[in-house]
């Protein structure tokens, strides 16, 4: 079953990492599981995936707008994705 994140709950969610609370801890107090927790954590930018990659400015391969790309594997711009259907699980934001 998906979750709701409400702007209430990300709101508490961005308080609980600015107190140095970890996916795993933020978790458990907000009775929500683990990935998602770290999903939205990712989603708002708090902490980024350690891929080996730095950020760089790349042209997204669908629309050819410029865009900031996580990795080289990140190739579409995220209007693009959203459109795609990549993100349609996931939930609004």
């Amino acid at each position: 079953m998906a979750y709701y994140w409400s702007k209430e709950k990300l709101k508490q969610l961005k308080l609980y990492m600015q107190d140095g609370l970890k996916p795993n801890e933020i978790a458990k107090v907000m009775g929500v599981s683990y990935s998602s927790a770290y999903a939205q954590v990712q989603k708002i930018n708090m902490i980024k995936p350690d891929n080996g990659n730095e950020d760089k400015n790349r042209h997204c391969l669908k629309c050819s707008k410029e865009f900031v790309s996580s990795g080289s594997g990140n190739r579409l711009c995220h209007g693009c994705k959203v459109n795609n259907g990549i993100y349609a699980d996931v939930g609004c934001w």
